[in-house]
């Protein structure tokens, strides 16, 4: 395959996970793109007193299994399978972050990724 249809497979997954911002129930993070078997981060932004969940959503791939491996700091995570929930804590304002550990295979490769989620919790 070439390095253009690469890029364009994996602007396809981003765009298929999630494209823009979270507000209110749904995450849509930045950066929502990844391969399998390699990590990511991805960026999020919420107003105070929301919270937000969202499916990954994987075109000609799957998600075998999702665990957190690092909890929120100031809120609750919570992952299952391939939806993911988090609820920051009652007041918060600031930043957060959790991480999730996602195996599965997607179009360019399978394996184990970590994807760091940070959350930037707005008034």
């Amino acid at each position: 395959m070439t390095r253009p249809a690469i890029w364009r497979a994996c602007l396809m997954l981003a765009l298929a996970v999630a494209p823009g911002l979270a507000w209110g129930d749904i995450c849509r993070p930045r950066g929502a793109w990844f391969v399998f078997g390699v990590n990511a981060t991805w960026q999020l932004q919420l107003q105070a007193g929301a919270s937000c969940t969202a499916t990954i959503s994987l075109p000609n791939g799957w998600i075998g299994s999702g665990a957190l491996s690092r909890p929120a700091g100031h809120g609750i995570a919570t992952i299952n399978g391939a939806s993911y929930e988090y609820i920051p804590n009652r007041g918060f304002v600031g930043t957060d972050s959790f991480q999730m550990t996602l195996v599965g295979q997607g179009v360019h490769g399978s394996g184990t990724s970590v994807v760091t989620v940070n959350i930037l919790v707005k008034r």
